[in-house]
């Protein structure tokens, strides 16, 4: 599996450097997958190109949970970062200037 940041427009291809690597790493590469299965999935804030090169938003069917994309990865990502603070911890806090006063709402 590669990823590029190309989105293979003449224009782009020929006054940028663009960039093709890959992801060879099986928890990486499990991560992408899961991303774009998501994005596949998502019908709320999905458009489908049609031939005529115009877009059509995606509509859940009747009887079909909205799903958007966005929401369920931000999700994810949140649980990951809460499960690996409980592991652990703060790896880091900074530390305020003495003149600054801190929130703990955050």
């Amino acid at each position: 599996m590669y990823l590029s940041s190309a989105d293979w427009m003449p224009r782009n291809l020929d006054r940028r450097i663009e960039l093709l690597f890959p992801v060879g790493q099986p928890e990486p590469r499990r991560k992408v997958l899961e991303a774009l299965d998501a994005l596949f999935a998502d019908n709320v804030k999905a458009r489908r190109l049609l031939p005529d090169g115009t877009y059509k938003r995606k509509r859940p069917p009747k009887g079909e949970e909205p799903f958007r994309a966005q929401i369920h990865i931000y999700r994810d990502a949140k649980r990951a970062l809460e499960r690996a603070l409980a592991a652990h911890g703060v790896a880091f806090e900074p530390a305020p200037a003495p003149s600054e006063k801190v929130s703990s709402t955050g």
